[in-house]
């Protein structure tokens, strides 16, 4: 049995045996690792970047947000030093197509995190996350970490946490493009 069949085999075992625990893994460092604790969801992935790269785009909030397949509006309301707030509007599979709109308070631990929660939201119970950035050899590690507790029927979260997680992995992929991909330069 070659090295990833056992990793899936044992990410199968403990995702089923376990009621909380790893859901999935890839050994790629360029292909995000996703795991769930506790009903928190991380994706993480290792980008071939310095650590002032990757947080220039993860900043950019209004620029990168609305590159991610679920947003689909994006606006800074509020800025003191390192504490904001954003109005965002998403809509995606996971969000059954509505558009769900969300003021979210963000606080940034410059160059090491990004921690965020809801403040107000359509059909959002509860939403807070972080974002973690961790210089390594050879680049990055850039992890997403998020809990959200939609107000939907119980019956329909599972299909809810499938499709956030696929959102998740493609945005992080998405990340990636932009991270490695060169600074585009404002003119004066």
């Amino acid at each position: 049995m070659g090295k990833s069949s056992r990793a899936v085999l044992l990410g199968l075992i403990v995702g089923v045996s376990a009621p909380i625990g790893l859901v999935f893994a890839q050994s790629q460092s360029n292909q995000p690792e996703l795991t769930r604790l506790s009903g928190v969801t991380t994706s993480t992935i290792t980008v071939p970047v310095e650590l002032n790269r990757a947080w220039e785009v993860l900043t950019g909030y209004e620029s990168t947000a609305i590159q991610m397949p679920d947003i689909k509006k994006v606006k800074i309301i509020f800025r003191n030093g390192h504490s904001l707030r954003l109005s965002q509007t998403y809509q995606a599979p996971y969000t059954f197509g509505l558009e769900i709109s969300a003021l979210i308070h963000v606080k940034e631990t410059p160059k090491k995190m990004i921690e965020y929660k809801l403040l107000k939201g359509d059909l959002i119970r509860s939403l807070r996350g972080k974002w973690k950035l961790k210089p390594i050899d050879g680049g990055t590690m850039v992890s997403h970490s998020i809990d959200i507790d939609p107000e939907i029927p119980e019956v329909f979260k599972p299909v809810f946490r499938e499709l956030s997680e696929t959102n998740l992995n493609q945005s992080m992929k998405i990340l990636y493009e932009l991270m490695v991909s060169p600074a585009i330069s404002q003119p004066l």
